[in-house]
């Protein structure tokens, strides 16, 4: 540690940058821990309901001048939108309700996949159940059998794009890396 600070080597003003990063990572790591600690405790939310406990509270706190601040606090939008997300994750209200797959099919049925649509922020959240299994490595028909993104009966497809009539930009719920890839759309699964 004296060589790295060794006032022969460096200006004071390296010094100071060091010891701020030193400083700035002890500190990093202290958070870290504690982040760690208070997670393996699986904390819970006490209420779930805080939005409308919020609203109640505003509408007792308007007949009082001294508590403007806080009314004014409250009414903000960002702390409301606060308010609803922590009542979302606190109801564990955040998963997709998604129908169960029928292990039965008629084998004269044709491959399809089922369409749910859900609405988040007035911004449609399309996923899917898939049906059948595809390779985009098998499939003549894809523009880059790179692009393609390969999915198993039963695997839930989250839709990014459906702006191509033809090829469809989806990604696998439980796919961690998040990637997105082509499929075939509808109106394509229906013409082969």
């Amino acid at each position: 540690m004296s060589s790295l600070f060794s006032q022969d080597h460096m200006k004071s003003d390296d010094v100071k940058t060091r010891w701020r990063f030193l400083h700035a990572a002890f500190l990093s790591l202290q958070l870290h821990e504690r982040l760690r600690r208070f997670g393996a405790q699986k904390p819970a939310p006490i209420q779930d309901h805080a939005e409308q406990l919020a609203r109640e509270v505003m509408k007792d706190l308007k007949a009082r001048p001294e508590t403007a601040e806080l009314l004014h606090i409250l009414s903000k939008p960002h702390f409301q939108d606060l308010l609803s997300v922590h009542d979302t994750v606190a109801q564990k209200d955040y998963e997709p309700e998604l129908p169960s797959l029928t292990v039965e099919a008629d084998e004269d049925e044709e491959d399809t996949v089922r369409m749910i649509q859900l609405m988040k922020s007035k911004e449609p959240l399309v996923f899917v159940r898939a049906l059948f299994d595809y390779h985009p490595g098998e499939d003549p028909a894809i523009p880059c059998k790179d692009a393609g993104l390969e999915f198993w009966r039963g695997d839930v497809l989250h839709f990014v794009s459906q702006e191509d009539d033809t090829w469809w930009q989806t990604r696998r719920i439980v796919d961690a890396s998040l990637r997105a890839g082509l499929n075939p759309s509808r109106q394509l699964q229906q013409r082969e």
